[in-house]
């Protein structure tokens, strides 16, 4: 137990996570705001005829990826423009550290929106999935978390700090868009650009988990690809940025 408390990854894992409790509106209103669009559709007397389940779990799949990068990375950002992170890098804390605590924290709030299913399912009656496929959903939403929380991060250090928060936002706008094309007539060759974003291979994934697509084990070697690339390029970012100073 005292070598827990004095485990740097721990320390950092813990402090962020209490750094996002102390904002509750955040901490759960991001997770849940997907499935919560989902359940106002619901209530609103929407009809999306066969499509339901699968756009319930398009929202949820919304709000994981809301947590990586608006939850997770924006807040980066603002701790790199408000000055903390300059203080950090002094810091005798590994790097590592400080990543990893962001990703865990991007983990547990993505384990809230697979509760997040399971309100909806309880009060509106939406899936009657057996108990192995939420179990499969979970570790879909928390693993699929990785790459955009590694995305946000890797947004919140490219530009200036001033910067980095819209280029989040635009990158979100972007990166968001598969969730809503079973409902947009685009052309053949647009959809397959689309199908290689990480939201789209997260999607098929997080659809695969309750039975709605095929497993597909390419998509999950590019979404393990894109984490990769996205936590050594957030990485070298956070190097580059070391000694910077922001007038």
């Amino acid at each position: 137990m005292n070598a827990t408390r004095g485990n740097p990854y721990f320390l950092e894992a813990k402090y962020d996570l209490l750094q996002q409790l102390r904002i509750p509106g955040q901490f759960i209103g991001t997770p849940l705001g997907g499935v919560g669009a989902y359940g106002l559709l619901l209530l609103m007397g929407r009809d999306l005829g066969g499509l339901g389940e699968e756009f319930l779990v398009r929202f949820a799949a919304l709000g994981v990826m809301n947590v990586g990068l608006l939850a997770i990375g924006l807040g980066a950002a603002s701790e790199r423009a408000y000055g903390w992170i300059r203080l950090r890098q002094v810091a005798p804390m590994p790097p590592l550290a400080y990543f990893l605590g962001k990703v865990s924290t991007g983990a547990v709030m993505a384990a809230l929106t697979a509760l997040g299913v399971l309100l909806v399912e309880l009060v509106f009656g939406a899936v009657s999935w057996p108990y192995y496929a939420w179990v499969s959903l979970t570790l879909a939403l928390v693993l699929g978390s990785l790459p955009f929380t590694a995305l946000g991060l890797a947004a919140a250090y490219l530009v200036r700090p001033n910067s980095a928060q819209p280029l989040i936002v635009y990158t979100a706008a972007f990166v968001l868009f598969p969730v809503f094309m079973p409902l947009l007539r685009l052309p053949e060759w647009i959809q397959t650009i689309f199908s290689y974003l990480p939201s789209a291979l997260f999607i098929d994934l997080a659809l695969g988990a309750v039975g709605l697509a095929s497993p597909s084990l390419p998509s999950f070697v590019l979404l393990a690809a894109y984490t990769i690339a996205f936590l050594l390029l957030a990485a070298w970012l956070f190097g580059r940025d070391e000694g910077s100073t922001f007038g």
